[in-house]
């Protein structure tokens, strides 16, 4: 259970879809769409749009909550088809969420969460080759993962003090308060 939710994490950070429907079927999930949306609050278009820009915009916002409102049957069903494991995974991750977003604490759980897993899935694959080559591909992809999530860290970083410099000015546009304050969580 963990390597595939490693997988789903890891498919999310390469949008590789093929892996990601091989990720998720391996959770007994199908619908892998919408599980990716249930693991990190963003819609496919949005991550892989995510290491091109920073912020999420008001329509990714409503888009999100549009699926799981108009699909909340479908969340359910794969909350009951999830390993009992999983549901204590996602009830974590809720509560981190929560507590961050209180506190007002300026964590990038989604970076956090991707290397851990990048990691998770290469020391716990038994799949993978333990020679010397399979051990250096590992590091590199590592490597690699961690410097795109790096990169979308900085981004992040870089479009949140341009929102404090135009919300100090007073030049922010319209409606995007609650943008702000979802861009720290």
């Amino acid at each position: 259970v963990r390597i595939a939710f490693c997988g789903v994490w890891k498919s999310i950070i390469k949008h590789d879809i093929p892996e990601l429907k091989e990720s998720c079927l391996q959770l007994g999930v199908e619908d892998y769409e919408l599980f990716a949306i249930m693991v990190t609050g963003r819609t496919l278009q949005t991550h892989r749009k995510m290491f091109f820009s920073a912020a999420l915009t008001r329509q990714d916002v409503l888009a999100v909550k549009d699926t799981f409102f108009s699909r909340m049957d479908d969340v359910i069903n794969i909350l009951h088809i999830l390993p009992s494991s999983m549901i204590l995974v996602f009830r974590n991750m809720n509560l981190l969420r929560y507590i961050n977003r209180e506190l007002g604490t300026p964590v990038n759980r989604f970076s956090i969460m991707a290397k851990t897993a990048i990691q998770g899935y290469h020391h716990g694959n038994i799949n993978q080759p333990r020679t010397l080559r399979g051990r250096m591909s590992a590091w590199v992809e590592i490597k690699s993962y961690g410097f795109l999530i790096w990169w979308w860290s900085v981004k992040l970083w870089y479009a949140s003090k341009v929102l404090q410099v135009l919300f100090y000015f007073g030049k922010a546009p319209e409606g995007i308060e609650n943008l702000a304050t979802l861009a720290r969580t």
